[in-house]
């Protein structure tokens, strides 16, 4: 058989397993071919790296378009619960064959805006931080000394956030 190209007739002397022994010509086509299928492989490996990417991409837009879709259906169950809160306030959690509806007031968000701030204008307060191997404020003391002395120390913000309304279905 002859072959029709230069890789054919390399493909075809690796592939001949007539001869006992191999010589230099026949080592060399081996040799050609394992480096042939090591760059198919490479282009396998490309190829399917990129398919992966374009799989991540549609799998992300799917899940984005479900979870939109989840929030308005969310939305729409806090509007509902809300209501059915505002006649009874004594609700909190609410539970259906599908699932159940909960509201909690949170505490409020302790943030230490200005490290130095506080630190500086700590004075005698010194039951406001902790020691440990690094100076942290301690944001239980701090939001204890606020809920004793109603005062906010300089550097630190209580922020106020929004009831926390969870479901949870059969999953």
């Amino acid at each position: 058989m002859i072959a029709d190209t230069i890789d054919d007739l390399h493909y075809q002397m690796a592939e001949d397993q007539t001869d006992e022994e191999i010589n230099d010509e026949k080592a060399d086509a081996i040799l050609y071919v394992i480096q042939k299928e090591r760059e198919k492989m490479q282009d396998i490996t490309l190829q399917a790296g990129s398919q992966c990417e374009k799989i991540i991409e549609w799998q992300q837009t799917q899940c984005d378009n479900i979870q939109r879709k989840i929030d308005d259906l969310q939305a729409r169950l806090y509007q509902y619960f809300s209501y059915q809160v505002l006649n009874d306030p004594d609700l909190k959690t609410k539970t259906l064959p599908n699932g159940t509806m909960k509201i909690r007031k949170q505490q409020p968000l302790l943030v230490v805006e200005d490290r130095a701030v506080f630190f500086k204008n700590l004075g005698d307060k010194t039951e406001l931080t902790r020691v440990t191997t690094k100076h942290e404020p301690d944001k239980k003391a701090i939001m204890k000394y606020i809920k004793d002395t109603g005062d906010v120390p300089d550097g630190v913000v209580l922020e106020e956030r929004d009831v926390k309304f969870t479901i949870k279905t059969g999953d």
